[in-house]
Formats: structure tokens, C-alpha cells, sequence
């Protein structure tokens, strides 16, 4: 490949291409669909959020790093990554743009009237992965349901001072959430109860839809 490259490569457009393609795939888009990406990344903080918080309970859970501050540290902070940043360069992301491989559980569309809204539902128990080829979505669709869950994963976990209510006004009250310390301070708290706790405000700006993560269920807390 370096071979052909460099046979072929001779203005360099093509590495380029490359490396938009696994860094930010996204760019190879519509000017339409990147505006929905946009769009979609706002509307499914809720959703996202509740689901990163069940994750990382689990994965802290499974590490034994409930009462492990540093732990809990590093496992918040690659939650919104499939390969961890530190490894990006050494281990090629198993989808352009690096996002959480928990997104395979989750399907991401549009639903309700005038325009609709963007949901993430969670795939049912043994469904086939979108990503393997099942339902109708195609190499934008995916691409789009991707960057949507990281860009949200990344403003309601990493970067939850920089979000925004729904009307585009800053929340201050985002400025003080820590999930790592959410979860360190009430460990004993249900993975369901830590994310609605964590998510709160995230949820107030953007209520749920009927049937999305981010949706109040009875019944057994299922990660």
C-alpha cells in the first residue's frame, strides 16, 4: 500500500483523503447530512448521556473501580472512544472517527412529525448489528449515526461545561458535572439511577422520546 502510494500519491490528495476519511469522515459528506449531524448531536444528549452512564457503571463495575477515583478517571475519559486516545496511532480505530463501540447496541432516527427528531433506541436483545449489514442504512447513514453518538458522548461526558440548553442558552448548572465523581459519590446508586442522576440536566433540555435511552422504564436495570 505505502508502495502504491507513493507511485500514485503524487500531489498528496490522496493520503489526504485518507486521512479525513479515518480522522473526520464526516467531511466526506453533504453539506445536508452535516447539517443533520449537527442537529442530531444536540437532540440526542439525552439519550447518549443516560447510555454512556450505564456503560461506564458497568465497565467500572467489571474493573472494580467503583471506590477508585484514578480509575474512574481513566474510564469516563474513553468512554467516548472505541480505541482509547492514547492508542489511536498504534491501533487503527475499528471505525472511521473512533466512536464508542457501544453504539452498535443502539440504532439512531428520526422520529415524530415536522422534520422529526433524532432518538437513540438500544438494538433489541441478539439484534443484528447495523454495522454488519443489518436494516436499510447505508455507508452515510452509519457514518452519520457515528459521529452523532461521539459528538454527543463527547458535549454531555467530556465537555459538559461547553453544552447548551435546547434554546441554545448556556446551562451553568452543566459546569459542575463530573461523571468519575458522580459515580465515585454515590456508588451505591443502580446504573439507572447514577445516569438519571448525572443526566438530569442534559434530560431537562432534551426530554426523551417515547421508546429512546434516555425514555423512564420500570423493571430490571439492564446495562
Amino acid at each position: 500500500m505505502m508502495e502504491l502510494l507513493k507511485k500514485y500519491d503524487t500531489d498528496g490528495s490522496i493520503s489526504n483523503m485518507l486521512e479525513m476519511e479515518r480522522e473526520s469522515p464526516e467531511q466526506m459528506l453533504e453539506a445536508e447530512e452535516i447539517a443533520e449531524i449537527q442537529r442530531g448531536s444536540v437532540q440526542l444528549r439525552c439519550d447518549v448521556c443516560v447510555a454512556a452512564a450505564k456503560v461506564a457503571v458497568g465497565r467500572a463495575k467489571k474493573q472494580k473501580a467503583l471506590n477508585d477515583e484514578e480509575k474512574l478517571h481513566t474510564i469516563v475519559q474513553e468512554l467516548c472512544y472505541g480505541t482509547p486516545p492514547a492508542r489511536e496511532f498504534d491501533e487503527y480505530p475499528k471505525y472511521p472517527g473512533n466512536p464508542p463501540l457501544w453504539g452498535e447496541m443502539h440504532t439512531v432516527d428520526k422520529v415524530g412529525e415536522g422534520g422529526g427528531t433524532w432518538r437513540m433506541r438500544r438494538l433489541p436483545k441478539g439484534a443484528p448489528l447495523e454495522e454488519k449489514g443489518a436494516g436499510d442504512k447505508q455507508h452515510n447513514d452509519l457514518v452519520m449515526k457515528h459521529v452523532m453518538i461521539s459528538r454527543a458522548c463527547k458535549q454531555v461526558v467530556l465537555e459538559p461545561d461547553a453544552a447548551t440548553t435546547g434554546d441554545g442558552a448556556h446551562d451553568d448548572a452543566l459546569a459542575d458535572l463530573d461523571l468519575a465523581q458522580a459515580i465515585f459519590a454515590h456508588s451505591g446508586d443502580t446504573a439507572a439511577q447514577l445516569a438519571w442522576r448525572y443526566c438530569d440536566s442534559f434530560c431537562k433540555a432534551h426530554p426523551p422520546a417515547a421508546g429512546g435511552v434516555g425514555a423512564p422504564k420500570g423493571g430490571k436495570d439492564e446495562l
